[in-house]
């Protein structure tokens, strides 16, 4: 509904309208909102040329779906992992862990769990983070 957003004299067609064309006028035209972290500007360039044959969405996609797993922390609850942390939530709950109460920094060779102690032994910083330590 773009009602919230119409000028008391516009209907709804119009507003609409108007509403697209601010929000043209207001995107990035600098390649800038097209590249990724560290990428420079050539090589956002080079890739988004190399993308376009293949579909914008579909790279896109691709794009947002290639990581590389040793920059990400196992996450645990008792010894179970139940999924990753990325590099930015992982620097989120510094606070947290350095408390050691809502969760807590477990090392790899501190894991029973073989998989987790495994997965956690394989990433930059060879820890894995477990919440809610001590629950039942």
């Amino acid at each position: 509904d773009v009602a919230p957003y119409c000028f008391l004299d516009e209907d709804e067609e119009e507003c609409l309208s108007r509403f697209q064309r601010e929000r043209r006028r207001s995107a990035p035209d600098d390649v800038d909102a097209f590249c990724g972290a560290g990428e420079s500007e050539g090589e956002c360039v080079i890739r988004y040329k190399e993308e376009a044959g293949r579909g914008e969405l579909l790279a896109a996609v691709q794009r947002c779906n290639s990581y590389a797993l040793r920059e990400f922390t196992p996450l645990l609850v008792g010894d179970e992992q139940v999924g990753w942390l990325n590099p930015t939530v992982l620097e989120a709950l510094t606070t947290q862990l350095a408390v050691g109460r809502a969760c807590e920094h477990v090392e790899a060779s501190m894991l029973r769990s073989e998989a987790a102690a495994a997965a956690a032994g394989q990433c930059e910083n060879g820890f894995a983070v477990r919440i809610a330590p001590g629950a039942s």
